[in-house]
Order: structure tokens, then sequence, then C-alpha cells
């Protein structure tokens, strides 16, 4: 079955991958910084221009995972020797870290396909809202959907070697993501109204 794809609609898909790609949302091997990235969309965090709500998302996932901890180590670490005020509310954590109240979360190994997973899923729902398309198919019908501009996207920018590392799926993949992946999906539906919600203000 050949697709026929719209120029506009794939162009902004592909612009939304690169995007990604840009900010190491494919290519991250730890799932938790994708969604660190997500929530403050920044690569450095720093307690001075975070809100309370973001604060008490960075502890939560703190609390959770491992290399999340060792990210808040560091950045209070850096924000101890630069002099700078650390929230109450991390001084506790750290407190009942060192009382033993608070248990360091284990070292866990990551599934490495997770942060792309959620990137590729985050900008088919993107593009299916955006351009108000079906974000699946049925196999025979022969209607476009947003996982087809996905997959047709990833070859377009495979071949013009513009993202850091070649990066692929297929339509099944994704069309079973929500089913196989539903801790991915969630943090997608997380997202989308807060990025919708940005872009009708803009």
């Amino acid at each position: 079955m050949s697709q026929k794809f719209d120029d506009k609609t794939l162009e902004f898909t592909k612009n939304a991958i690169k995007k990604l790609d840009d900010n190491d949302w494919l290519t991250n091997t730890n799932f938790s910084f994708t969604i660190l990235l997500s929530e403050f969309d920044t690569k450095d965090i720093n307690f001075n221009d975070l809100t309370e709500t973001q604060l008490e998302f960075l502890l939560a996932q703190a609390i959770d995972d491992h290399s999340v901890y060792e990210l808040l180590q560091d950045i209070v670490f850096d924000a101890v020797e630069n002099e700078e005020l650390v929230p109450h509310e991390v001084m506790n954590f750290c407190l009942n870290v060192f009382c033993g109240n608070i248990e360091p979360p284990r070292k866990t190994r990551s599934n490495r396909n997770d942060a792309k997973s959620f990137a590729l899923l985050l900008v088919a729902e993107t593009t299916a809202r955006k351009f108000k398309i079906n974000v699946s198919r049925n196999d025979s019908s022969g209607v476009t959907s947003a996982f087809d501009y996905v997959v047709e996207a990833l070859k377009h920018l495979n071949k013009e070697q513009a993202l850091e590392t070649k990066v692929t799926t297929t339509f099944n993949s994704l069309s079973r993501m929500r089913a196989n992946k539903p801790d991915i999906a969630e943090q997608v539906d997380k997202l989308l109204p807060e990025m919708f919600r940005q872009s009708d203000k803009s």
C-alpha cells in the first residue's frame, strides 16, 4: 500500500523529531532524564529557576530513580560550593537520607529504547492533534496516520543524516506502543495538554 503524504504535515513531523534529537531525547539512555527535560524544558537544572511544583517533581523522581538521585546530589553540591541558597524542601530531603529515613534508590538497568519511544509517541500524538488526523490506522485502510508520518519523517532524516544517530522504527511497533509501554503512554498523556496550552498562548 502506497501512502500519500502532505508536505506540510511531513515537514512539521521532521522538525519535531529533529528538535527532540537536538535535545538528546532520542539518544538519551535514561528515560527519567527525558521526563525531567520534558518537565523543565532545560538541560541545566538550577534551584533558583524551579517552581514549587517542579521542585516537588524533582524530589519525587529522586526517591524513585537512582540516576535522578545522583543528579540531585550534583545540583546540591554545586549550589553549596557556589554559596547559593538550597531550598528548605531539598535540605529536608538530604537530612532524611542522612538519618536513614529515606533509602536512596537502587541502580536499575534502564531500557535504552524507552526515551526514544517516548519521543516518537509524543511526536505522533502532537502531529495527530495539530493536523487533525488519526494517530494510528487499520493496516488495510488507505488513510495516512500520524504513525505513518513519523516513520516517513525518520526515513528522510536518516537519509539526510540530520540526526545524531540513525533512528528507526516501524508502524507496527509504534501502533503497539500504548499497549506494550503504558508508563510511557501515561507520561505522553501528561505532557500533551501542557504543550498545547503553551502553543495556544503563543
